[in-house]
């Protein structure tokens, strides 16, 4: 299969293509990881609430949030934004992942990222973990049909799309083909660049 396997390289195709000549598609996620050979062993994957628990737990008693507050946050934010944990997402632009989103390289995930900010530790993130880029090269059947209509379409180099993906399924750890540790992330939350040692 590998060699038979052709990858669609966003960032190297500025006009319109023919998605039907690929079998993968390039993308990449950004994460702020404590462990990055659960990567390597796991894939990208979702998380059950019991699992989230455990990260968010662990990540918020190093910002020196006691257990009664980070449960009674979880909570309220599991319930009401259940949209980040039970999905994978990637960017088709490895520019944007650095440069539009790379709070996710800085802080973590949203959701860890708005627990931090309700508890006014957000700040802590920043020395928790490490910024880490994975370049993926995944499956086209894991992206959904409107998805491969807008990479078809381009829509993002005409702006009306920022190149973030929710996959209907894991990324595999096969599909994981680089990992790197940017030094120069652009914050979007303070606007301002964030430079790593």
């Amino acid at each position: 299969m590998e060699k038979d396997k052709k990858v669609f390289c966003w960032d190297e195709n500025t006009d319109k293509v023919e998605l039907s000549e690929y079998t993968h598609i390039r993308a990449y996620h950004g994460c702020r990881t404590l462990n990055v050979e659960s990567y390597i062993k796991e894939g990208i994957h979702s998380f059950s609430r019991k699992q989230a628990y455990k990260i968010v737990h662990d990540i918020l008693l190093q910002c020196g949030i006691e257990e009664k507050e980070i449960l009674k946050c979880f909570n309220k934010k599991w319930n009401d934004d259940m949209d980040h944990f039970d999905k994978v997402c990637v960017n088709i632009s490895k520019e944007d992942m650095l440069y539009l989103s790379g709070h996710y390289l800085i802080y973590g995930s949203e959701f860890i990222c708005g627990m931090c900010a309700d508890l006014f530790c957000q700040y802590k993130l920043k020395k928790i973990g490490k910024p880490t880029l994975l370049e993926c090269h995944i499956d086209k059947q894991k992206f959904s049909r409107s998805t491969l209509q807008a990479i078809e379409d381009n829509d993002i180099k005409y702006k009306s799309w920022d190149g973030g993906i929710y996959l209907l399924d894991d990324v595999s750890p096969d599909e994981i083909v680089e990992i790197t540790y940017p030094q120069k992330i652009y914050d979007p939350l303070l606007r301002c660049y964030y430079y790593t040692k």
